[in-house]
């Protein structure tokens, strides 16, 4: 599950970094005004031209889910029926504008009627000193359509920062790198995997440090990706 706000306004904008497809939902909480709220589920059936659009009036009070099965598409809320939203699939990311009403703060949850799954990859070690990328581990991944990933991790006070990489071994993509400052125990979002494989493929979660003495540490607990 992945949420945002955005400042949504006459511009489209990206509402997710990942691209959607298929079967997938979206729930909708306006952040002023009324407080309105909805979700909508999206079961696309083909591309449809931009003039072909469906009203979807959302009730304000109450959780009401809506099926859209083309998109663009346009919708607003029941008891705020002046501010009307329009929603597109631009390259299978999705955008967000209004075309009538004031401009306002709105926060995004994707969700999915398909469970998610998780893998829990535990490295080697639970400490390292190096400066340059060093692999902690490797596994066998599966297929991956969506997946984000988080750690436990930390690192010594005096170091600068650490990067943490996913790394499809098989194929030679970065599926993710992210640089980390916490030195506190903690779990890090590492974010959105890119390059996802299209076969079974090995994985590797490879660390470094930023800085720092040469006796200064940097700790990871677990790597976890969530994916459908």
């Amino acid at each position: 599950m992945s949420s945002v706000e955005l400042t949504v306004t006459t511009s489209w904008i990206k509402i997710f970094n990942i691209q959607l497809y298929g079967y997938f939902g979206v729930y909708i909480y306006e952040q002023a005004d009324n407080l309105s709220h909805g979700s909508v589920l999206f079961m696309e059936n083909g591309n449809l031209s931009s003039n072909e659009t469906t009203i979807a009036n959302f009730r304000g009070i109450n959780l009401l889910s809506y099926l859209i099965r083309n998109l663009p598409m346009e919708f607003h809320f029941e008891n705020y029926p002046s501010r009307i939203y329009e929603i597109q699939k631009n390259n299978d990311y999705l955008e967000v504008r209004i075309t009538s009403g004031t401009d306002i703060s709105v926060k995004f949850t994707l969700f999915s009627e398909f469970p998610n799954k998780n893998i829990i990859f535990t490295p080697k070690k639970d400490n390292y000193k190096n400066s340059s990328f060093i692999r902690t581990g490797a596994y066998s991944s599966p297929l991956m359509k969506n997946g984000t990933a988080s750690s436990i991790s930390y690192m010594d006070s005096d170091v600068t920062s650490y990067d943490i990489q996913i790394f499809d071994k098989d194929n030679k993509q970065v599926l993710l790198t992210k640089n980390l400052t916490n030195t506190n125990e903690s779990i890090q979002d590492l974010g959105v995997l890119t390059n996802l494989p299209t076969l079974p493929t090995q994985i590797e979660i490879s660390i470094k440090k930023n800085g720092g003495n040469k006796s200064s540490k940097i700790y990871i607990e677990n790597v976890t990706i969530c994916y459908n």
